[in-house]
């Protein structure tokens, strides 16, 4: 069949997950028209439910995706002007860390889409968060910022790339070549088996890279930006207080 919607898959997973993961739609869905309308204080009024309810500290929070957040906020305020949205946009990451990361002490997770024309790209171009939809300062605010470029129809690879590393400026992060599952949106890191052909705009292996000029395999990633561990089971709970 086609591909699952973010509430099947959560559906799908929620056993496992158990008390672990909450998911949260603020989308406006049929059944609850107004959910999200209220955007960043409905999210934040809920979250001190939740953590009040489990008697549990709340360890990261995941917002996806910022749009749909500025959309309902600017809904409720009676907000149309899309200057004034593009300036909610770009003041969006110091929002969430003063009133979500400095206020449960946890790391807050951003997801925002890039503009149309990056969508356009070559597969190995490495995007920034200058590309960021509607707001090109966006990232101002941000501390950490990996921008996932388009993916490669032959191998399902793309590239992630850490455009902005706030605390250490000399921190060198190479950028990574994933493939995401379709199933359940998982990201491989496939940095050692595909290394980017960045003349055909295209992937190729890295015995086919070191057959045809030379070159030695993409490096891979030994370590992402300070306080994210790397690895098949990433623990993002103890990373920098910050938003991505």
């Amino acid at each position: 069949g086609g591909q699952l919607s973010e509430t099947d898959r959560w559906d799908y997973e929620s056993t496992r997950l158990g008390e672990s993961f909450t998911f949260r739609d603020m989308s406006g869905c049929e059944d609850h028209p107004t959910a999200g309308n209220d955007g960043l204080a409905e999210l934040v009024s809920y979250l001190d439910r939740l953590q009040s309810d489990r008697g549990q500290p709340i360890r990261s929070v995941y917002i996806d995706y910022a749009g749909l957040l500025i959309s309902g906020a600017a809904t409720s305020q009676g907000i149309k002007d899309e200057s004034a949205k593009r300036a909610m946009l770009k003041d969006l990451g110091m929002e969430c860390r003063r009133r979500i990361s400095q206020h449960f002490n946890c790391t807050t997770w951003i997801l925002h889409q890039m503009a149309g024309a990056a969508g356009k790209t070559s597969p190995t171009k490495l995007l920034t968060h200058n590309d960021a939809a509607d707001c090109k300062s966006f990232a101002e605010n941000m501390a950490v910022c990996g921008c996932l470029g388009t993916d490669d129809k032959q191998t399902g690879c793309r590239r992630l790339n850490w455009s902005k590393t706030r605390y250490n400026s000399s921190q060198v992060s190479p950028p990574s070549t994933l493939r995401i599952h379709d199933r359940f949106a998982l990201m491989e890191d496939v940095s050692a088996v595909f290394a980017p052909d960045t003349a055909r705009g295209a992937f190729m292996t890295a015995e086919d890279s070191r057959r045809i000029d030379g070159a030695a395999a993409a490096p891979r990633r030994q370590a992402g930006p300070r306080g994210l561990t790397v690895g098949n089971g990433p623990d993002y709970t103890q990373a920098d207080r910050s938003t991505l």
